[in-house]
């Protein structure tokens, strides 16, 4: 058991354990988590050493920004200037990245990614990820890279995949936290919703791909974490 203690911001609660979670219990390390969503409040960062914040449904708004959004977009803030690093995913990230002032929009074309594809590093992210690697995606919305930030990613749909800021921040659009449970979890979940473009064939695909997958991301997320964890701020 380690004296640190982080914070994980979601936006949904939480059906099964994600791979993140699963690591911060193995190494001993406390989490606490909010659900702003909900109505819950966010504490001080400052009392904390990480902040996770990790994807959902909504997405980022200019204007008429609900208070829970308000709420996370001031925490987000709060510990890029206080050097508080933050792990955004997806949504998280989209937060993150208005936060410093960069655009998040919709593709152009209307396209979404939507199950594993292929994602690149940059030659910036060669120490990120080694090599190219199937990631699982969730999301019609992307962002572009903030200023003074380091291109970590790409895919072919939305070119910033990942990004490191200069506090030992970073974004993720990607999926590496989603095991197969919570996949299961989110398609139940968005089944009418999202019929139009999520039948039972991809349904059952991405499953497949989820378990093929599995091991693989679980090593890289989890060196993520390690290498993440062991830098100072």
């Amino acid at each position: 058991m380690t004296d640190e203690r982080w914070l994980l911001v979601r936006h949904s609660p939480r059906v099964a354990p994600d791979r993140c979670s699963t690591w911060l219990s193995a190494a001993g390390i406390v989490a606490d988590e909010r659900l702003p969503l909900a109505g819950e409040c966010l504490p001080d960062v400052r009392d904390y050493s990480r902040v996770v914040v990790y994807g959902g449904v909504p997405q980022v708004s200019t204007c008429g920004q609900p208070d829970w959004m308000r709420a996370e977009l001031a925490l987000i803030e709060s510990a890029l200037r206080h050097d508080v690093p933050v792990l955004g995913i997806c949504l998280g990230a989209q937060l993150m990245s208005h936060v410093l002032g960069a655009r998040v929009a919709r593709h152009p074309d209307g396209l979404r990614e939507i199950g594993f594809t292929r994602v690149e590093p940059t030659e910036a992210g060669a120490r990120f990820m080694e090599r190219p690697q199937l990631m699982l995606q969730w999301h019609s919305c992307g962002f572009d890279l903030p200023a003074d930030c380091v291109h970590l990613a790409r895919s072919r749909l939305f070119d910033c995949q990942a990004y490191r800021h200069a506090s030992g921040s970073y974004a993720l659009q990607f999926h590496p936290e989603v095991t197969r449970e919570m996949l299961v979890g989110w398609q139940a979940r968005h089944r009418e919703a999202k019929a139009a473009w999520l039948g039972p064939v991809a349904r059952f695909r991405h499953r497949i791909d989820c378990r093929r997958h599995d091991p693989r991301v679980t090593r890289w997320f989890d060196r993520f974490l390690h290498e993440w964890h062991g830098t100072s701020s």
